[in-house]
């Protein structure tokens, strides 16, 4: 019961056993982290971003084997075999000024529906423990930075259900 309530076995990629729940994907997921936490060690911070990277790569490999059968089922009458794609290295998390997504390159996004899910990790230098309960230029520069994500998840999302405007 524990691993299905918890954000890190929901990210790994082989965590899921709900098939609404893979059908539907990870949100974009922001991790903020203290690098001076002792309750929770930053390491295990270090571990959700490296299963959520993990988990978007699947996801992406995943829908471009669907994409090539797709092609493959179009173009032949037979059908074709499915090919493996090798599991790839997720990127090592490091402290960063400006967010890490893993949106495409721009000469790809052109090709693909939906818009790509952001995801990033800050690491806090110097804060500890629930550093955002104490009002500070900090917090308040936290709760703009959550504010900032949220209104980008918002928009990515409300992009991807819009209508076509004919």
């Amino acid at each position: 019961m524990f691993q299905r309530a918890s954000p890190y076995w929901r990210a790994h990629p082989d965590g899921v056993e709900n098939e609404t729940l893979q059908q539907r994907g990870l949100p974009p997921i922001m991790i903020v982290h203290g690098t001076l936490d002792t309750l929770v060690p930053i390491n295990e911070a270090h571990q959700f971003w490296k299963a959520i990277q993990l988990r978007r790569e699947r996801e992406k490999q995943q829908e471009q084997q669907q994409q090539q059968q797709q092609q493959q089922q179009q173009h032949s009458p037979g059908g074709g075999a499915a090919t493996s794609v090798e599991q790839p290295e997720s990127p090592k998390p490091r402290t960063i000024s400006k967010p890490r997504t893993t949106s495409t390159p721009e000469s790809t996004k052109a090709q693909e529906p939906v818009p790509q899910k952001h995801d990033v990790l800050v690491e806090l230098p110097g804060a500890h423990h629930a550093f955002n309960f104490l009002l500070s230029p900090r917090t308040l520069a936290f709760g703009d930075a959550v504010n900032d994500f949220l209104r980008m998840a918002y928009e990515t999302q409300r992009a991807a259900h819009a209508k076509p405007k004919l």
